[in-house]
């Protein structure tokens, strides 16, 4: 039996993907451990994304509005509901990131699978070069082609109901936020 179940007053938030705040592009101050922005990085600095991805989404829950969230949520709590999936779902294609990266002068191309695969395989060859994939190492499959699908598809529905009545709107992931994002992460020197 948990405790919420013994009458504690409680509420379980499972967070989106955390990115830098909204409204200037700050991040955590350990954001060389973060698993998404390490994958950014490598995407910068090989200069190049699958072409696959493309049509794939990136989801972005800024900080700041994650915070304002919880604090709508814990505002307005309900004994009845306990558990609210908090997460930006304006979500950005790859495709669109990929343009305001080369907007911002960070050139990315896409690549063909093979070609994708090639550039790979050369990096791996060169042993002072093979680190500028770590960030993605951990995302290959068999043919060193990028996978990032899951048979889990998160719901937040409910959630975005209850903040919606409450007032709360998550911002748009556009050209402008990225910028911030863009910007913060080269004045630290990590792309």
């Amino acid at each position: 039996k948990s405790k919420i179940e013994d009458e504690l007053e409680a509420q379980i938030f499972r967070l989106g993907n955390i990115t830098s705040r909204y409204s200037d592009g700050v991040f955590q101050k350990n954001h060389t451990e973060n698993a998404f922005l390490n994958r950014i990085q490598t995407i910068c600095n090989i200069h190049s994304v699958p072409d696959y991805l493309l049509d794939s989404y990136i989801e972005f829950t800024p900080v700041d509005s994650c915070a304002e969230a919880m604090v709508t949520l814990i505002q307005h709590y309900h004994k009845e509901f306990s558990v609210f999936h908090i997460y930006d779902a304006n979500h950005l294609w790859i495709r669109d990131f990929v343009t305001y990266l080369n907007q911002n002068g960070i050139l990315v191309k896409h690549l063909s699978a093979s070609d994708f695969e090639a550039l790979v395989n050369k990096l791996l060859q060169e042993d002072t070069k093979k680190d500028i994939l770590a960030g993605i190492v951990n995302d290959f499959g068999p043919k060193k082609e990028l996978v990032y699908t899951s048979d889990i598809h998160i719901v937040s529905e409910f959630t975005r109901a209850i903040l919606h009545t409450a007032g709360f709107h998550w911002p748009e992931i556009d050209a402008t936020y990225i910028q911030k994002y863009i910007t913060y992460l080269q004045s630290i020197h990590f792309i």
